[in-house]
């Protein structure tokens, strides 16, 4: 993950495809990609942003990702949260949970 987060990417993609279980996401969730968030959060946080949006997997492996905004700072934390959202609680005008102010 540290040295080339690109084929820390490609391996944690090909992880989520072939994971079986809701278990198995939170772990590649928990293990890989947080660490690749950690390491690397602005060269892969558009492609998580946009890969949650459409693969139902990949999205319940991101709801097992733990960063604090010390590690990655608000704005990107903000955005994190929004991608595992549910799309009914995700308020697009003002890119926020709804009922957060």
């Amino acid at each position: 993950v540290q040295k080339s987060p690109e084929n820390a990417w490609r391996t944690i993609i090909e992880l989520v495809s072939q994971a079986r279980t809701d278990s198995e996401l939170g772990i590649i969730g928990a293990g890989p990609l947080e660490g690749l968030i950690r390491e690397h959060c602005s060269i892969v946080l558009d492609r998580i942003e946009a890969l949650a949006r459409e693969n139902r997997d990949f999205k319940e492996c991101l709801t097992s990702v733990w960063v604090l905004e010390a590690d990655i700072g608000t704005d990107a934390r903000v955005r994190l949260v929004n991608a595992c959202a549910p799309e009914d609680q995700v308020d697009s005008a003002e890119g926020r949970q709804k009922g957060q102010t």
